[in-house]
């Protein structure tokens, strides 16, 4: 399955569908990545290309019977970007589900293969469809449209790896495997308790979402607060540890827990508001102690400041670019019919321990929409090396939804289960106070 993403907005209003192609035509017209494809996609040097694209191929308007949840909703348009053909184009895709006799809520869903944009970028194409669709302003003079491309990342931040980073792959990915038996690190402990049931590679994603009330927002806001966190996400995040180390704790040995946090490196001055993709992942590790059964030795306000500082942190930073920056020192070339890239990945994602990490955390923040009423949801697909993937996004002023994301039979629904209700049992408990 692809790198995709998925927004849902459950609307209270039913927009017309003329109203629908006006606004993606705006979009093809102001964002030229919108209006590619991608060309000599099996070699080491694929490139965009733009085609002429229309607004009916991008709109797909559906009447259904009975409408579907905002869950369901996310897997369609999960499984609606899956099947975008990136040489065929148009590499994102708008599905408006609206209910047989006007009944029912009606849902926007906004597919988008990942090569186009990563999630602060479709939030805000999110906000801008919604924007023209909904409270369109013909005396305002539009934002003026991007001429070409936007540059890449490593084009325009630096994203050079530190050199104690550069060291510390190097040693492990060359050095180590030379060394004698006896004179090699103890292998680390996975990430997760048991390995993949399945090769996750050969999964699809599934998808779980929960909704929580504005008034719970306030409350881990003033919670928070009295304990010294401006933000809920890094009470999010612990929530999160708290509930691996739940849904784990029955399991015997010793646990290591990893977490990926994407953190946005869009900036304003170099960047489109949209398109692109400008993302720097910061990791952080827990670990159990060894005793049966494994007891975890964990702070919950001590770890959420630390972890608020750490994401802030312009060392903490600079390192989270260069981890991202360490990909341009995979081998490329051609191996055979596949590049150096391929080559690599399929390594990685073929591995004993795929698993790199435990669990992402990606947090849009709040979306400010044109008219009341409105929930938004989003989720992406689950990685091969990552065991689960939370996706968090807000209303302004309104509810945040949380999806969870991982590959489909590569853990025991049981485990998903548990760790899907700890997750909510101790966010309710925080913001109780």
């Amino acid at each position: 399955m692809p790198p995709a993403l998925a927004f849902v907005a459950s609307l209270p209003t039913t927009p017309s569908t003329s109203a629908l192609l006006v606004a993606i035509t705006s979009l093809l017209q102001r964002y030229p990545l919108l209006s590619c494809v991608i060309t000599d996609v099996r070699t080491t040097t694929p490139i965009f290309k733009q085609r002429a694209v229309i607004a009916d191929e991008v709109l797909m308007v559906e009447e259904e019977a009975e409408p579907r949840t905002a869950e369901e909703a996310l897997l369609f348009g999960l499984e609606a970007a899956a099947k975008i053909d990136v040489e065929e184009g148009p590499l994102w895709n708008v599905h408006f589900l609206r209910t047989k006799g006007e009944e029912g809520p009606s849902r926007l869903i906004l597919a988008v293969n990942h090569t186009v944009s990563d999630g602060a970028g479709t939030k805000a194409l999110l906000v801008e469809l919604l924007n023209s669709i909904f409270s369109p302003n013909p005396s305002e003079t539009p934002e003026e449209a991007l001429t070409t491309l936007p540059p890449t990342m490593e084009a325009s931040i630096d994203v050079r790896p530190p050199w104690l980073l550069m060291l510390r792959e190097v040693f492990a990915a060359l050095i180590v495997p030379r060394l004698p038996s006896l004179l090699r690190p103890t292998p680390p402990i996975p990430v997760y308790p048991s390995p993949p049931l399945i090769a996750p590679h050969t999964r699809h994603t599934a998808v779980r979402l929960a909704t929580f009330p504005s008034s719970l927002v306030a409350s881990l806001k003033a919670v928070g607060a009295s304990n010294g966190v401006a933000t809920i996400h890094p009470i999010l995040h612990s929530c999160l540890l708290t509930a691996l180390f739940a849904a784990s704790s029955a399991l015997p040995g010793k646990h290591e827990f990893a977490t990926g946090t994407a953190i946005s490196v869009r900036d304003s001055k170099l960047h489109p508001t949209a398109t692109g993709n400008y993302v720097a992942s910061l990791t952080s590790s827990y670990s159990s102690s060894s005793s049966t059964p494994p007891a975890f030795d964990f702070d919950f306000w001590g770890a959420t400041r630390e972890y608020a500082r750490r994401v802030t942190d312009p060392t903490e930073r600079a390192w989270a670019k260069g981890t991202m920056g360490m990909m341009t020192y995979i081998p490329d070339g051609v191996q055979g019919s596949e590049t150096g890239w391929e080559v690599f990945l399929k390594d990685q994602v073929q591995a004993e321990h795929p698993w790199k990490f435990t669990a992402g955390l990606s947090n849009l923040g709040a979306v400010k929409v044109p008219l009341a009423g409105v929930e938004v949801a989003w989720a992406q697909t689950a990685p091969g090396v990552g065991c689960f993937e939370f996706n968090v996004i807000s209303v302004q002023d309104g509810a945040f939804a949380v999806s969870l994301s991982w590959r489909d039979g590569t853990v025991h629904e049981g485990a998903v289960d548990r760790l899907w209700t700890a997750f909510q049992t101790s966010i309710e408990k925080v913001a109780s106070g």
